[in-house]
């Protein structure tokens, strides 16, 4: 599998929930985006 770097500003937290969940690496990238999506739009209600 290769592996892809994306690069983004965003708050610590959002970064580490990215590491966290690219380590699973089972994912696509798009559900880790919209997991992401997700967490953030929940934490920042």
């Amino acid at each position: 599998m290769d592996q892809v770097k994306i690069s983004f500003y965003a708050p610590k937290s959002l970064r580490t929930d990215l590491n966290v969940i690219a380590a699973k690496n089972d994912t696509t990238v798009t559900a880790i985006l919209n997991e992401l999506c997700e967490n953030y739009v929940n934490e920042n209600k």
